[in-house]
């Protein structure tokens, strides 16, 4: 007796269809680009990241020079000689409103307790006058 032959499949009758040649390229091909974009979007980033924030400490070590003064001379002091007006609390922040400074760099000046006393904010000059705007 002959057995007779059984097709085997997925049931509900259905059989598996390999993917064709196209089908497997295309998918390939749209996983490498998609890798790709991932690769050059994470490098651009981290690149962009770094550039800002060397810019960044640029800004603010220019700052920080401009507030610390002029280079003293050997044996000179900034502390206040005894007997002097050591002036106002708006003295020690003129870097803000004089020199290149950036729009919006601001200087503060701390309270013994630790709290801001005095705080300045450097803004647009006027063009007709040369003065800070209100």
């Amino acid at each position: 007796m002959r057995r007779a032959a059984r097709l085997v499949g997925r049931p509900g009758g259905r059989r598996q269809r390999k993917s064709t040649l196209r089908t497997r390229l295309l998918l390939s091909a749209v996983a490498l680009i998609a890798v790709v974009g991932a690769v050059i979007g994470t490098v651009t980033t981290i690149a962009l990241k770094s550039h800002l924030y060397d810019q960044l400490d640029g800004a603010l070590g220019d700052a920080a020079e401009r507030a610390a003064g002029p280079v003293l001379a050997p044996g000179e002091s900034r502390l206040p000689k005894p007997g002097s007006n050591p002036g106002t609390h708006g003295d020690a922040l003129e870097f803000v409103s004089r020199g290149p400074q950036e729009i919006g760099t601001v200087g503060a000046q701390g309270g013994r307790d630790g709290s801001v006393a005095w705080a300045l904010v450097s803004t647009e000059a006027d063009s007709d006058s040369g003065s800070p705007l209100p």
